[in-house]
C-alpha cells in the first residue's frame, strides 16, 4: 500500500511539475531569441551569482524545515514563522552586501539593486514554501503557482517584444526579476490558506532552532558543493572567454540542468516518505529508480547528440553554433548526475548528508584544478569534458557506498534466514 502511495506521489508531482517546466523551457528558449547570446549570458550569469548568495546566506535551512515538517515533529506554524523570519534576515544581508559594493565601487552597479532583492527574496520563499508543501505531500499548488508564473511571463515576454509602442515600450528584464517576489508571495499566502494550522506565526523555541541549523548545516554543506561543482566552470568561461562563448555554454549548462529535473521531482517525493520512517523496501525502490533514470536519458541524449548540430542554432538562434560540441562532451555527466539523485536523497532523508558531503567534495576539488589548468587554453570544451569527469566521481562515490550497505543487509537477512532454519 505504501508503494503504491509512493508511486503515486511521484507521478502527481511529474506530470504537473513537467507541465510547468514545459512553459519555463519555452520562456528560456523565446528570451534566447529575443535578447542573443551576450544578454541572455550576462542575465543568466546574475542569476547564477545571486543563487550562490541564497545557497550561502540561507544555509539550506528549507531542507531542515521540510525534514522536521515531513518527522512532524516540529509545528507547521512554528516553521512558518521561522521560515519568513529567515527570509527577512537574508533580504537584509543581501541589501548590505550591494551597498557595500556600491560603496567600494561606485557606479560599477551595472543594473538596479531590486533586481537582485526580489530574486533572493522570492527565490527564499519558494524554496520554504515549497519544502513545507512537498513534505506534507502536496505536490499539486507549488506546480499550479509556477506554472501561472511562467505562462504570464511567456505572455508579457511576446508582448513587450512583438507590440510593444515605440513611444511606450515594455521591458521584460525587470519583470523577469520581480517575478520570483510575486511568486513566493503568492505561495506563502496559499500556504496560510491551506494549512490546518490553527495559529499562524508562533514562536519556535530555541531548541528547535537548534535542530533546524544541525540538519541544515550539512545540508548546506552538500547544497554549497553541488552548487560550486555545476557552476563554478562559469567563472572561469567569464575570465578566460568571449562573451558569445559563454552565452552558448551557459545554454548547454541550462540544457544539463533540465536532464536533472526529473530526477529531482523523484528525490523530492522519496525524501519525505525517508524521513518520516514510511520505507516501503525503500533501498530497492532507490536503486530501481536510478537505473530506470540512467536508461531513459541515455535514449534522449542519443537523440540529441544526433540532431543538436542543427538543432540548437535552429531552437536558440544562429549565435548558438558552438553549443553542440559542448554538449557532446557533457553527455556522460548527465547520465552520471541523474542517477546519483535518488542514492542522494536516501542519505538525506537518513540524516546522513556526510555521504553526499565527501562526494560532492572530491568532485569539487578536481573540477576546480582541472578548470584552472585548462580552460584557459581550451575554453568551453574543456569546462564540459572537466564537468562530466566530475559528476562522475560524485556518482560514483555515493552509489558504492550504499551498494556497499545493501549487501551488508542481503548478507544479514541471509544469515538471518540460515540462523532461524537451523
Amino acid at each position: 500500500m505504501e508503494t503504491l502511495e509512493v508511486n503515486s506521489s511521484i507521478n502527481k508531482h511529474v506530470v504537473w511539475k513537467a507541465i510547468s517546466l514545459f512553459f519555463l523551457f519555452v520562456l528560456n528558449v523565446l528570451f534566447a531569441r529575443y535578447y542573443a547570446a551576450a544578454t541572455t549570458g550576462y542575465v543568466f550569469y546574475i542569476f547564477t551569482v545571486n543563487a550562490f548568495i541564497i545557497q550561502l546566506l540561507g544555509f539550506s535551512l528549507e531542507s531542515g524545515v521540510g525534514y522536521y515538517t515531513a518527522r512532524k515533529s516540529m509545528r507547521e506554524g512554528r516553521l512558518i514563522n521561522f521560515s519568513l523570519m529567515w527570509t527577512m534576515i537574508v533580504t537584509l544581508l543581501t541589501l548590505g552586501l550591494y551597498y557595500l559594493y556600491n560603496y567600494y565601487n561606485p557606479g560599477q552597479l551595472e543594473f538596479p539593486v531590486l533586481y537582485p532583492i526580489s530574486f533572493v527574496t522570492g527565490n527564499m520563499m519558494i524554496a520554504f514554501g515549497n519544502a513545507i508543501y512537498f513534505s506534507k505531500y502536496n505536490f499539486v499548488i507549488p506546480n499550479v503557482l509556477s506554472l501561472i508564473i511562467n505562462i504570464t511571463l511567456i505572455i508579457f515576454l511576446i508582448v513587450s517584444n512583438e507590440y510593444s509602442k515605440v513611444d511606450m515600450p515594455l521591458n521584460f528584464i525587470p519583470v523577469y526579476f520581480y517575478s520570483f517576489l510575486v511568486h513566493g508571495l503568492l505561495l506563502f499566502l496559499s500556504l496560510f490558506v491551506v494549512s490546518k494550522e490553527e495559529k499562524f506565526l508562533m514562536n519556535i523555541t530555541s531548541k528547535n532552532v537548534v535542530k533546524l541549523f544541525r540538519y541544515s548545516s550539512y545540508a548546506f554543506l552538500a547544497n554549497i558543493l553541488f552548487l560550486g561543482l555545476t557552476r563554478i566552470d562559469y567563472f572561469f568561461i567569464r575570465h578566460y572567454c568571449s562573451a558569445e562563448d559563454m552565452g552558448n555554454y551557459i545554454q548547454v549548462s541550462k540544457i544539463a540542468q533540465l536532464f536533472f529535473i526529473l530526477p529531482s521531482m523523484i528525490s523530492t517525493v522519496l525524501f519525505p516518505f525517508i524521513a518520516a520512517g514510511s520505507k516501503p523496501d525503500i533501498k530497492r525502490q532507490v536503486n530501481h529508480f536510478s537505473t530506470k533514470l540512467v536508461m531513459l536519458y541515455s535514449g534522449v541524449c542519443i537523440a540529441l547528440a544526433a540532431s543538436g548540430y542543427w538543432l540548437f542554432p535552429w531552437m536558440y538562434g544562429p549565435s548558438f553554433e558552438k553549443m553542440f560540441v559542448p554538449f557532446l562532451l557533457i553527455i556522460p555527466g548527465i547520465l552520471a548526475i541523474s542517477g546519483m539523485y535518488p542514492y542522494t536523497a536516501f542519505f538525506a532523508g537518513e540524516d546522513r548528508i556526510n555521504v553526499n558531503i565527501k562526494g560532492s567534495l572530491f568532485a569539487f576539488v578536481f573540477i576546480v584544478i582541472a578548470d584552472a589548468a585548462l580552460i584557459p587554453r581550451y575554453g568551453i570544451n574543456a569546462a564540459a569534458a572537466i564537468s562530466s569527469v566530475g559528476y562522475f566521481v560524485y556518482y560514483w562515490y555515493v552509489y558504492l557506498v550504499f551498494k556497499k550497505e545493501m549487501n551488508v543487509e542481503k548478507n544479514t537477512v541471509a544469515r538471518e534466514l540460515v540462523s532461524g532454519q537451523a
